[in-house]
Protein backbone atom coordinates (compact mmCIF):
# COMPACT_ATOMS: atom_id res chain seq x y z
CA UNK A 1 0.00 0.00 0.00
CA UNK A 2 2.76 2.48 0.15
CA UNK A 3 3.33 2.72 -3.52
CA UNK A 4 -0.35 4.42 -3.29
CA UNK A 5 -1.16 7.62 -3.38
CA UNK A 6 -2.64 8.87 0.02
CA UNK A 7 -6.15 9.88 -1.98
CA UNK A 8 -6.15 6.34 -2.88
CA UNK A 9 -6.28 4.54 0.38
CA UNK A 10 -9.36 2.96 1.48
CA UNK A 11 -10.48 2.26 4.85
CA UNK A 12 -11.90 -1.29 5.50
CA UNK A 13 -13.50 -2.63 8.44
CA UNK A 14 -14.21 -5.93 10.03
CA UNK A 15 -17.51 -7.17 10.72
CA UNK A 16 -18.67 -8.43 14.38
CA UNK A 17 -19.08 -11.55 12.72
CA UNK A 18 -15.55 -11.68 11.42
CA UNK A 19 -14.34 -12.74 14.94
CA UNK A 20 -16.05 -16.04 14.51
CA UNK A 21 -14.71 -16.62 11.03
CA UNK A 22 -11.21 -18.19 10.16
CA UNK A 23 -7.86 -16.72 9.32
CA UNK A 24 -7.85 -18.11 6.09
CA UNK A 25 -11.57 -16.98 4.48
CA UNK A 26 -10.75 -13.39 6.21
CA UNK A 27 -6.92 -13.13 3.95
CA UNK A 28 -8.91 -14.44 1.24
CA UNK A 29 -11.75 -11.75 1.60
CA UNK A 30 -9.57 -9.29 1.99
CA UNK A 31 -7.18 -9.77 -0.92
CA UNK A 32 -10.43 -9.83 -3.34
CA UNK A 33 -11.16 -6.89 -1.87
CA UNK A 34 -8.42 -4.88 -2.80
CA UNK A 35 -7.96 -6.48 -6.27
CA UNK A 36 -11.48 -4.89 -6.61
CA UNK A 37 -10.40 -1.91 -5.33
CA UNK A 38 -7.37 -1.33 -7.38
CA UNK A 39 -8.80 -2.30 -10.64
CA UNK A 40 -11.98 0.38 -9.90
CA UNK A 41 -9.02 3.24 -9.21
CA UNK A 42 -7.05 1.95 -12.19
CA UNK A 43 -10.09 2.30 -14.46
CA UNK A 44 -10.85 5.85 -13.50
CA UNK A 45 -7.50 6.88 -14.42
Amino acid sequence: LAEWDPADRVVIRALPASRTTPFSALEQQLSAGVRRTQQLLNGHR
